[in-house]
């Protein structure tokens, strides 16, 4: 449509609206970034922060490792962070939205750990089982939020890297040994990783 505009002698155009396009998408799409940018902001404070009180976690030794009775005191307040900025973040958000920084957060924190815990250290027995501990303590505080699945490499990889020595040993050796439990145990892990995590215990290697 043309309308003559009188006192400026101009004139306005003013178009039908594009019907295949929804009214006001330029308002949602905007929205959305900023729902995204919102969200990818707090998921980074919330790793940043615990990674940081993890530092001397991650620097742990591991190869001479006493029995464990608890969890490493090191990463005790790297997790007590990580449970009060998700309880912080359950006040604030929309259900649906506190279930996908939730999420987002633990597949994080499971990188972190495996990147530089896991597959940065040598492990004796103890070793294992002091890690086995920390990581079940670990994925505790995500459990309500998230599948079992979510931690199912995580939780594989540990069980592996605390098997017995002698079981070890026979696996390292005779390959198709460690293939038939790969197929037959729910382990979601090829032949080539378990290798390496098999490489990871000091009394294997």
């Amino acid at each position: 449509a043309v309308v003559s505009t009188q006192s400026t002698g101009k004139v306005a155009r003013f178009d039908r609206a594009d019907p295949e396009r929804p009214p006001f998408a330029e308002t949602v799409a905007a929205y959305s970034q900023m729902v995204q940018d919102c969200r990818e902001g707090l998921e980074s404070g919330i790793v940043s922060r615990a990674t940081n009180l993890l530092s001397s976690y991650f620097k742990q030794s591991w190869e001479l490792a006493s029995a464990p009775y608890s969890i490493s005191s090191g990463c005790s307040a790297g997790f007590m962070e990580l449970q009060q900025s998700l309880r912080r973040a359950s006040d604030i958000l929309a259900a649906d939205l506190f279930v996908q920084v939730w999420s987002n957060v633990a597949s994080a924190m499971l990188l972190c750990l495996e990147t530089r815990v896991l597959y940065s250290g040598k492990f004796n027995k103890f070793g294992a089982a002091q890690l086995n501990l920390d990581i079940t303590s670990f994925c505790s505080i995500f459990y309500d939020y998230c599948s079992s699945g979510h931690f199912s490499r995580i939780n594989s990889k540990i069980r592996l890297l605390g098997e017995g020595r002698e079981t070890l040993l026979l696996w390292r050796n005779e390959p198709q040994r460690l293939q038939e439990f790969l197929d037959e145990a729910d382990v979601r892990l090829d032949a080539e990783e378990a290798k390496k995590i098999i490489g990871l215990r000091t009394d294997v290697a």
